[in-house]
């Protein structure tokens, strides 16, 4: 991969908010801002044709991807200006060619108005200019010609039945039909090609990503006065529209320009698109590419930060209470899904000591193994490499399912990084339910012209609560545990496993492939096994591992406050192994009575 092609994300703290972006190439900046409720993924394919020429910065808008929201009630584009040079400070950048589309234009507009020094020119695509009359039917409800009220700006939460689901999936495609996508007359029809099933998925996931704050930053650009900032401004700009965008219209609603502002109308064609832009923006870059802002975690909050690997992936890493001087616990999630589940169970045991929970390769927000599959021991180097760019060499480690797989094979080949090891849920499979699973567990995920994918993953991931496995729905099948379907969590969940789509299921079929008896062998560090009542592997765990030395069992009801005073109450014990390396360095000490490792 060419140093123009390899895109990194990075997240930088304001303090009262986090910016997530992602930058590229090399050579004078410039600086992309998305449209709403879009990020900067959006801009993927212009941000590698720019990466040849330039470093590139794009930046998710507050409330938008993986940024933060502004904490405010009502902010405003200038509010979201402000956010913009905050930014600009914090990644070292002085001073960048800037571009930005529809909401992001308005956002460069008042950026470039109010801070042009900053700014050697700008490129606004699809600047929205709206009469008051369109701004009140835009921010207001009305009533459509079916009878229903609708609002441009629908409000955006779970229902427990998923039905949130077919209403965004809907409301998505109707927007790419007509403007505004409630006024569904001849008029309002828009001259364009359905997008695929693809690309109206990941339209669909923009909308999840941003939640109920797509409204905010949506509703900010409407009632922003463009029309009157662009008459203001004083900066090299172009303003451009593609002729079947719906705001391309507005290019003709400009104001009189000055010297070096142009309008530039452009064809349908994309391709031809990216390299306008390229050009345009090709005389406004400036500056040298600073270097990436250091990652320095607060104490007492939760930070995010990417671990960069050789093979140019990244893992994500949540990172809670990171200025303990504990020793720091790492802790891996089940799969499907993210470190997001874990961050509850966290937050909990971070009091003493720093937490740092990562999306295994392939899950949540971390890339996918190169090559993208691999056995488990691939995903626990992957890890072990991440850990050493943060600079982690002695930790504890507690796995969950195929977290917990994960885990125990860390702790065979690195026994001097391991200092105690806790499993929970650790897989344990006949030969006839390893075929079941490979067959049915993780089925693909397909995005199809209807969005009925959406509801089948979200029965899905209900249903793993319900029964096992998921897809045997037979009364001998059914979970003895209670039923947790909050809207919301479930929700993320899917959120969770939708941004790993094409390889959401690998890291677990990896770990119902793994045979973890010989990795348990192999261990050396003292061993918690947590069993808890209504777990999948629930009673297997300690039958398979009954003669494994060093290892302690603990069966706990399903009481949150419990399962932490356990695994706290291992990371504290003074406990070792009497064939643990690390005895050989002098650094621990000797091994008391073995019978502790059965006291917890």
């Amino acid at each position: 991969m060419s140093a123009a092609q390899l895109i990194r994300r990075r997240f930088v703290d304001l303090g009262s908010h986090v910016i997530h972006y992602r930058k590229a190439g090399s050579g004078p900046c410039v600086v992309l801002v998305h449209q709403s409720p879009q990020s900067s993924a959006a801009l993927i394919p212009l941000i590698q044709v720019l990466a040849q020429d330039f470093t590139v910065f794009a930046f998710d808008t507050p409330g938008c991807g993986e940024s933060d929201p502004l904490p405010l009630k009502s902010p405003t584009i200038r509010d979201y200006a402000s956010s913009l040079a905050r930014t600009f400070e914090a990644v070292g950048l002085k001073r960048a060619g800037l571009f930005g589309s529809k909401t992001g234009a308005c956002i460069a507009l008042e950026f470039t108005r109010r801070f042009p020094a900053k700014v050697a020119g700008v490129v606004l695509d699809s600047l929205p200019v709206f009469t008051p009359a369109q701004v009140k039917s835009m921010t207001s409800i009305v009533r459509t010609d079916d009878g229903d009220d609708a609002y441009y700006l629908m409000p955006f939460q779970p229902k427990w039945d998923g039905s949130h689901l077919v209403s965004t999936w809907s409301h998505v495609r109707d927007h790419v039909y007509w403007f505004p996508w409630y006024e569904r007359r001849a008029r309002n029809r828009r001259d364009i090609d359905m997008p695929t099933p693809a690309a109206l998925h990941d339209g669909v996931m923009d909308n999840f990503r941003a939640g109920d704050n797509l409204r905010t930053v949506v509703e900010a650009a409407f009632r922003y006065k463009s029309k009157s900032a662009a008459a203001r401004l004083t900066v090299p700009a172009v303003f451009t529209a593609r002729e079947e965008d719906m705001l391309y219209p507005c290019l003709r609603m400009l104001p009189p320009l000055r010297a070096g502002q142009r309008i530039v109308p452009l064809g349908r064609d994309m391709v031809a698109y990216r390299e306008a832009i390229r050009k345009f923006l090709k005389p406004f870059a400036v500056g040298r590419s600073p270097k990436d802002p250091v990652f320095a975690p607060a104490s007492g909050k939760t930070s995010r930060t990417f671990a960069d690997l050789n093979d140019g992936t990244q893992v994500l890493f949540r990172v809670r209470n990171a200025g303990s001087r504990g020793r720091p616990l790492l802790m891996l999630h089940d799969g499907p899904g993210s470190g997001l589940g874990l961050m509850e169970l966290a937050e909990s045991l971070a009091s003493e000591r720093p937490v740092y929970v990562p999306d295994l390769p392939g899950n949540g927000d971390s890339d996918p193994l190169r090559g993208r599959k691999g056995g488990i021991p691939a995903y626990a180097d992957s890890i072990v490499a991440a850990l050493g760019r943060l600079g982690l060499h002695s930790v504890d480690l507690f796995g969950s399912g195929s977290g917990a797989t994960v885990a125990l094979a860390i702790a065979a080949a690195r026994p001097r990084l391991v200092h105690r090891l806790m499993l929970h849920d650790l897989p344990v499979l006949t030969p006839m339910e390893r075929r079941q699973l490979a067959r049915h567990y993780t089925p693909p995920i397909e995005p199809t012209w209807d969005g009925g994918h959406l509801y089948k993953t979200w029965l899905m991931l209900r249903d793993q609560q319900i029964y096992w496995p998921w897809f045997d729905r037979r009364r001998q099948a059914i979970r003895p545990v209670d039923f947790v379907g909050a809207p919301l969590p479930l929700h993320q969940r899917l959120l969770e496993v939708l941004k790993a789509r094409p390889w959401y299921g690998l890291t677990t079929q990896a770990a119902f492939r793994h045979k973890a008896a010989l990795d348990l062998k192999r261990r050396t560090c003292p061993t918690l096994v947590l069993d808890r009542a209504g777990d999948v592997f629930a009673g297997r765990i300690r039958s398979a591992v009954r003669k494994a030395p060093g290892v302690s069992f603990v069966t706990v009801e399903r009481d949150a406050g419990t399962f932490v005073r356990k695994i706290d109450n291992f990371l504290r014990a003074d406990i070792t192994m009497p064939n643990d390396p690390r005895l050989n360095s002098g650094n621990v000490r000797k091994p008391r009575s073995p019978r502790l490792l059965n006291e917890f």
